[in-house]
């Protein structure tokens, strides 16, 4: 069966124009103040007050895509609220945008209202800060994911555990036969990575001695090897030892599950697609 996460990427936005004459609301929807509970699960929501100030240019920031009104040259009272529900199981948002134009006493509200979308994790499409997020709360997704996401998931990782670092998935393009290539501390570093569709195998040595043998090839003493495996063998870590003559000792990490989770976990950013439809300018 496929796996499915639930999140609010999508939304639908709306805008109510107070104005003397009256309100018009859409399609009956409440203020975004009337609100009590998520209209999801019914949790209590919480309200933070990103920007209120007073400008004469009118917006100073806006929501991505939308069309900004031109109130130049007129006083406005701008403010920028955001709505979350406070489930974290649930993560339903809002963000309510107003523009008080004091001198016509016009006020115009537009929201972002947060709407349910379904992934399959297996999905090659499924953005990669959720997984991350999904694999944080499950740690067994991880061998449901598609193994181009997992891939993209760990540079993703391995870019917070090595910040500063050049980090780029260069999957199965062929490029030298590695997952993903690093420059870590002015030193190349290669990195291959191996999903399981489960974790009740250990790795064995085969992929490490093949990874020794890339590294060997390329003149490059760094590598990390990444797998879903519970555990790497004993002949797996014997073949961290290599026995010819090389210019430096070549280092090679094995990162197995319970590394994986912490890898996921490090520097951990929570999903929030609701910062993606605010730009500063």
């Amino acid at each position: 069966m496929a796996k499915k996460i639930i999140a609010y990427t999508d939304f639908c936005d709306y805008t109510v124009v107070e104005n003397p004459t009256g309100i018009f609301p859409p399609n009956g929807e409440k203020y975004f103040g009337e609100l009590i509970k998520c209209p999801y699960c019914s949790s209590p929501i919480s309200f933070d007050k990103i920007k209120d100030h007073m400008t004469k240019q009118g917006y100073d920031s806006k929501i991505v895509n939308d069309k900004i009104p031109s109130f130049s040259g007129n006083w406005c009272q701008y403010s920028l609220e955001l709505c979350l529900c406070t489930n974290s199981n649930c993560g339903w948002w809002a963000l309510e945008q107003i523009v008080e134009q004091l001198e016509y006493h016009r006020t115009e509200v537009e929201i972002k209202w947060g709407q349910i979308k379904t992934f399959d994790i297996s999905s090659r499409e499924i953005p990669i800060r959720l997984i991350r997020d999904e694999i944080k709360k499950r740690p067994n997704m991880v061998y449901s994911t598609h193994h181009d996401s997992f891939e993209r998931l760990m540079a993703d990782c391995l870019r917070d555990k090595f910040p500063g670092s050049f980090v780029k998935h260069v999957g199965k393009s062929g490029d030298r036969g590695i997952d993903i290539y690093c420059v870590i501390d002015d030193e190349e570093c290669l990195v291959q990575v191996k999903r399981h569709k489960n974790g009740s195998i250990s790795e064995g040595p085969k992929a490490i001695r093949e990874l020794n043998g890339v590294l060997l090839r390329e003149g490059i003493y760094k590598g990390i090897f990444i797998s879903t495996a519970k555990r790497f063998t004993e002949a797996a870590f014997g073949e961290l030892k290599i026995k010819m003559e090389t210019q430096k000792p070549v280092i090679v990490e094995l990162i197995a599950f319970d590394g994986i989770i912490d890898l996921v976990s490090r520097n951990f950013e929570k999903y929030e697609p609701w910062k993606n439809y605010i730009v500063k300018v």
